[in-house]
Parts: structure tokens; sequence; C-alpha cells
């Protein structure tokens, strides 16, 4: 934006300073800025328009420079559609809309302009303004699909998924076939835990769209979430086809593998092999400058990268992790994509050296950043997460690069280690990595669970209840199977399923009603809860029950710790990957080994056993908590040790540091 005025003479700040204020989010710099210029050159219009933006941050605009600058400028559409939005803002409707058809009159590609505006701004990572621009776009055409479908990108971005349903909604109403509207519900309605509505969606949009690989992943996302993993993985290898380098659909193929039962180390290894060559690709890697000579006897610089910096299970780990990191041997760098912030974010930015905020960043700025840095560390969290960089390690930004909480390999020979510990891969281990496997004394850890836990209770119910708290993706035919069996010899007892409101969608319990039905389940042994619950309520319902069976081939996490956590004895079939493993680890941590199952027969026979020892498990129910709380599981300075000693090891070995 310039006007005859927009160079201003020795010391008065210019337009472009203050424009430039703003896109930084510097809002009070540009205020001062727009006041200065004012000061010099009362008449700017441009400088009463960017004062009067500038107002805007944290609370309601002032009217009085938007007022000014319209009376300057009595022909610029752009400052009657500012004024629109902040008479809109202020709920003063009749006046906006009368703001907003000057707007229009003057400038019909108002909308187009403040549509680019918004999407250029949500790239960059600024949903503030991104928000605003689509705000401003709203009051001038209200029912402008392209308009609702961007805005509701943002409040999907900021994790806000009902007014995103509810802009898609009005978007796809105005125009039902409008594609990326259509896609972006599909997405919206899946997050919502709302699977079958998601499903009817994305159906119509590929009647749109036959050959988009986005559309072909999202149709692969959705039936793996309906427990149908192998007709997933097979669709979203399909969407490969039109679009190879679709990374986001690579992270969801091999994402969607760890769902599959059967599946073999050479399809895994030929998968990853293939998502490598892509990520090279995607990256166009060419070499960096040379990395800086390091000095003797300094910390080891550790750079953590990730796309979940917000409540996530995973960093619920990294939370215990950074905070007993020791600071004398080591510095701390996040490399922060933000999708959004919450209270996790705050506290994690506090336990961190250097934070720094890569998102709309390329992957090759972000490991130039890091080769500036002087990272000696690059420690990959959870990979396989939608939104990581799966390229990025391809630029090997640091001497040594690590994968850590992620599900699976990485596939990457750039990788050079992927931390485990000798449960979750013991030594006779058949499962395939690409990086080497370097064994920490245990890789999970968790936090105490006081928060809104009622304390464990002797169960009295009138019949034996089994349960299980884990996503119905997990819910594998093997172990439908397993669990229709245990019924059958346990008479009276019932099977308690519940993960979050997934099973209030008809296609996720229909398929588990059929399946335990066709296998002689009778439908009243079957309890599919519905319905959001507090932090006290899902623990008192964990409580509830008996005995919590563990799915496989993909095992619970979060889930079993929380079981034991309330007295509730969990059993678990340990397999021969590490997502299989994962009730194995847990158990054994906590010295209940007796639990996990080596065979199918095995997994029956000891919750048949438990079922049948009411004495067991009312000693059990009195006892794990203190075995779960005395366990290596919640040691942090132990976990960060651990991590830290792998990590120091490392770097000896590949001569970043001198020996010890």
């Amino acid at each position: 934006m310039t006007n005859h005025s927009s160079r201003g003479g020795a010391g008065v700040p210019t337009i472009d300073t203050i424009i430039g204020a703003l896109q930084r989010g510097a809002v009070a710099d540009a205020g001062r800025s727009a006041r200065g210029l004012l000061a010099a050159d009362p008449p700017n219009w441009a400088a009463w328009h960017l004062a009067s933006l500038a107002s805007a941050a944290g609370g309601p605009p002032l009217l009085a420079p938007f007022l000014r600058a319209v009376t300057l400028a009595p022909d610029r559409g752009e400052l009657w559609a500012s004024l629109a939005a902040a008479l809109e803002s202020r709920r003063e409707r009749g006046p906006g809309a009368k703001a907003a058809r000057r707007a229009i009159a003057l400038v019909p590609a108002a909308v187009e302009a403040m549509i680019n505006f918004g999407v250029t701004s949500k790239e960059a990572g600024d949903r503030r303004a991104a928000g605003a621009w689509l705000d401003r776009a709203g009051v001038l055409a209200p029912g402008n699909p392209v308009v609702l479908n961007n805005r509701a990108l943002v409040h999907l971005t900021s994790g806000e998924l009902a007014p995103a349903a509810a802009a898609l909604s009005r978007a796809v109403a105005a125009a039902p076939t409008y594609a990326d509207a259509l896609l972006n519900l599909a997405i919206v309605e899946r997050r919502l835990n709302r699977p079958s509505t998601a499903l009817a969606v994305i159906v119509v949009a590929l009647v749109l769209t036959p050959d988009d690989s986005a559309f072909l992943a999202e149709l692969g996302t959705i039936l793996v979430t309906l427990g149908e993993a192998a007709g997933g993985a097979l669709w979203l290898r399909r969407a490969l086809a039109p679009d190879p380098r679709n990374t986001a659909a690579t992270a969801s193929h091999l994402g969607a593998l760890s769902y599959v039962p059967g599946l073999t180390e050479a399809d895994r290894r030929i998968a990853y092999s293939r998502a490598a060559v892509q990520a090279r690709s995607a990256a166009d890697v060419r070499p960096l400058a040379p990395a800086s000579p390091r000095e003797a006897g300094r910390r080891l610089t550790i750079g953590y990268v990730s796309a979940k910096w917000h409540s996530h299970p995973m960093t619920q780990q990294l939370l215990g992790l950074l905070a007993n990191h020791r600071r004398d041997r080591v510095r701390i760098i996040a490399y922060a994509d933000q999708g959004h912030r919450d209270e996790t974010t705050r506290r994690l930015s506090t336990l961190v050296d250097e934070w720094r905020e890569t998102t709309g960043l390329t992957d090759r700025r972000v490991a130039e950043m890091a080769r500036a840095d002087g990272v000696d560390v690059l420690v990959f969290l959870a990979l396989h997460e939608e939104g990581s960089r799966r390229s990025l390690p391809c630029f090997k930004a640091a001497p040594i690069q690590v994968s850590l909480y992620d599900i699976a390999t990485s596939g990457l020979s750039e990788i050079d280690a992927w931390l485990t510990d000798r449960i979750l891969h013991p030594d006779d281990g058949t499962e395939w990595f690409s990086e080497a496997l370097v064994r920490v004394p245990t890789l999970f850890l968790f936090s105490a669970l006081d928060d809104g836990a009622p304390p464990p209770q002797r169960s009295t119910p009138d019949h034996l209840r089994f349960a299980s708290f884990n996503n119905p993706a997990k819910l594998s035919a093997p172990t439908l199977a397993a669990w229709a069996e245990i019924l059958r010899r346990t008479p009276g007892s019932s099977l308690t399923l519940k993960y979050q409101t997934l099973f209030e969608d008809p296609m996720v319990a229909g398929r588990v009603r059929r399946f335990m039905a066709g296998h002689g389940v009778a439908a009243d042994r079957l309890r599919l809860e519905t319905g959001a619950l507090s932090r006290s309520e899902h623990m008192a319902a964990v409580a509830a029950a008996d005995v919590v069976l563990d799915p496989f081939p993909y095992n619970g996490n979060t889930a079993t710790i929380e079981a034991l956590w309330m007295g509730t004895p969990v059993v678990t079939l340990a397999g021969s990957r590490f997502l299989g493993r994962m009730g194995a680890d847990i158990l054994a941590q906590v010295g209940h080994a007796d639990l996990v199952a080596g065979t199918v027969d095995d997994y029956v026979r000891i919750a048949v056993t438990l079922a049948g020892n009411e004495q067991r498990r009312t000693d059990l129910r009195h006892t794990l908590r203190d075995d779960v709380r005395r366990s290596p599981l919640f040691d942090g300075s132990a976990h960060a040790r651990g991590i830290e000693d792998a990590l120091f090891d490392l770097a000896r070995r590949s001569g970043v540091i001198g020996p010890a």
C-alpha cells in the first residue's frame, strides 16, 4: 500500500516500515510508526488506515482512524472494507453493511484480495492476521464459499473443529460442487470423530475429482479410522500414483501399515524405501555449507524437531524429558512447527534454552537454521505424526540425527539412531530398521495421573467386566476374535469399549457389533460407550473395569498406564514389533510381566484365569498404583539421564566431542 506520501523525510517512518511491523506481529511498533508519520504528514490516508489496523490488536478497533481514512480517500474500496469489518466487530451491523456495500461498489475485487491476504498470512503461520483478513472478506461477502472455506482452514489450523465444520457446511450448502470445501469438511468430520459422515462427504468429493491425490488419501485415512486398516492402506498407496511427491499421503500410508495385522517385514521395507526416495526428491536436497568447528569442553547442543508442541500424548513424555535435562551438560533448542498453541506449548517453551518458530519455513531453511545454531544432535520427535518434516533429515543438518518417541522406522538412512529399550527391541528382534537401534534403560516416561483420578477402589459389579479404552482403529480382527473367545469362556461377563466419542459413529459401532455377533457374542454382552467424559469421569470408568484387554498388533500406551494407575490389571500380547510390545514393556517395568502373553492362546488363558481369581484382582486393585509410581516409568531424572548418555555416546563415537 503506497500513496504520494509513502516515503517519509529523514527520521520519519514510512508506510513500508509500518507494514513490515504489522507483518512481524510488532503491533505496538506499527502504531508508534503510524503516529510518527501522521505527525509529519497528517493528510496521509494510508497512515490513518494502518493506524486503525494496529489499533485492532488486543481489543475492539478504534473507529476514529478508520473514519479519518475514508474521509481523506473516499474512493478507496479497501478503506471502506476495513471500516465495515471494524463496525461489524463492534456489532454495529447496519452501518457495517452500508460500508461493505460501498467497498464492493468501489472495488469488486476487494474480496478476492482479502482472501489472498488471508491465505498468505495463514501459510506464514500468522493465524490472527489470516482470520482478520478473512473476517473482513466475510463481512463484504457473507455467503462466499471461498471465504468460508479458507476461514475454516484457519480454524482447523488452530484446532477449532466446531467452527471449522460450521463454516464448511455453509460453504458446501452455497456451492455443493465445491470440491475443496468437501475435502476439508471430510477432514473436519473425521477429526470430530464422525468418520461415517466424513466417508459420505469424501465419496461425493471423489465423484467430482476421482484422481486427486489428496482426496484419495483422505478416503484411505477415513477407512483406517473406521477400523478398515488394510483397505485404508490400499487407498493411501493409490493416492501416491497421481502425485508421488505427496508427503502427507506417504506419512498416512506408513502410519496405516502399523494397524495391518500380518504385514511382513519385506512389505514394510519396500514401503519405507519408497518413502525415503520420495523424501529426498521432495526436499530437492543440495549440500549445506560446511559445519563450523565445534569447541572443546562445551555443552552438547540438542535440537528437537516436532510438529506437536501442544497437548498430545508424545508431548507428555517430552515435558518430563525436557524438565529433567541437565543444563550443565546440554543446550536445548526447539524447532517448532506450530499448529496451535495451548498451555502445554507455554510450558514446553520454558524448558528449552532457545525456541525457534519454523512454521511456514522450507525444510532447507530450517536445516540452515539448525546448522547455524551449531546443533550436535538433531532429534526428530514422532516423525510419523501429521505435519512432520519427513524431508528435513535428508539435509543432514547436524552430525548426528536421531529418531525419538516414534512408532516405527523412518526408513531414512540419514537418521543415524532410533532410541528404544531392551524389552521393546530385544537382541533377537526381527523388526526392520534403517537406523541403528540404540537402547536406553527405558523409553517410556509418564507423569503422575492424580489430576482428576479418584483413588483405586475394589470393584463390586454384579458381573465381571472386561474393557478396552483404545482407538477402534486398533481393534483388529485377531483382537476381536480373541476377545470373543474370552467372553465365551467366562459366562456372564461383558465387554465395555470406550474411546472418546468414536463409538457413537454407526459404522465404527456396527463393525464391532457385526464381528462379535458372528463369533457368537450376544448383543447384551457388548457395551459400546458413547458421549464425552470429563477427566474424572473417564478415570472412574477405567476403574470400574475388572480386567482391561490390550489390542494387538498395535498395543495401547496411555490407556494401559491409566488402567494400571486405577488398579485395573491389563492383559497384553507381546508381538514382534515396537507397537506390539508397548504393553509388554509397561507391564515389565511395573513388575507384572506375568500378564504378558507370548501367543494368542496364552493371551486368552491369562485373561480367563485372571477373571476367575477375584482375590488376585483385589490385591492388584490395592497395589498397582504404588507399583506404577515406584517404576522407572515415573522416574524423569533417570529417563533424561539415559537419553543424554545415549546421545553423548553417539557424539563421542562420531567424533563430535572428545572422549569422556
